[in-house]
This record gives C-alpha cells, structure tokens and sequence, in this order.
C-alpha cells in the first residue's frame, strides 16, 4: 500500500456510534487539489452512472444514507479500510448533505417570519 493513498484510522465513539475517522488534514480547496479528487471521481468505475448511496456501498458502506432532512453518518461498518480519496469524498458528502438541510431549516424559519407564524 503506497503511504499517499492510505490513510491511518482511529476508532472514535461519537453520540454512541462507532466509527472510523482518517488521519488526514483539514478538507480544503488545496486538499482537494493535492488528493486529486475531481480526477479520482472521473476514475470511478461506472462512477457517472453511480448515485451516492450506490457509491458508499460500493466502499462497503451498507448504511449511509444522506439526504434533505437526514443526517449521514458512518456506522460500525465504516471500519472498512479505504483510500484517502474515497474518505475525502464520503467525508465532502456529508459535510454538503449538513450545508443543505442547514439551509432548508434556514429557509423554512424566514418563511415562517414572513409569513407571520
């Protein structure tokens, strides 16, 4: 296994769940760049026909499953050694699917203000 391409993982416990967490840096533009991502998701076998949670499973995530008004988490079966790449992305997944249900709950509190509820 080549060092740039694992990752270390520690086991965590996190509101009572087990799970995995790679030993990498913070997740920025810069990360993305130096780990090659947009070329590593080009990569992915029949990753354009893929949906997310077609995706995770490939991994051998059987239970994370993001969405409006679900949470992602990993589970005890996120242990599952994988590339820092695919980390990053599940990772990146997560972190939009909490950024988009923050706006759907910011959007729905404005309406109520608007709307006088």
């Amino acid at each position: 296994m080549k060092e740039d391409h694992q990752t270390q993982e520690t086991l965590e416990m996190k509101n009572g769940q087990r799970f995995c967490t790679p030993h990498l840096s913070e997740l920025d533009s810069n990360t993305w760049k130096i780990k090659r991502l947009d070329s590593y998701i080009n990569e992915i076998h029949d990753g354009n026909k893929m949906n997310v949670e077609e995706y995770t499973q490939s991994l051998g995530l059987k239970d994370f499953h993001c969405g409006i008004k679900k949470e992602c988490k990993l589970k005890e079966d996120s242990c599952i050694p994988r590339s820092d790449q695919d980390w990053l992305l599940v990772y990146s997944i997560g972190q939009w699917n909490t950024y988009a249900n923050d706006i759907l709950v910011a959007v729905k509190k404005g309406r109520k203000i608007l709307i006088g509820q």
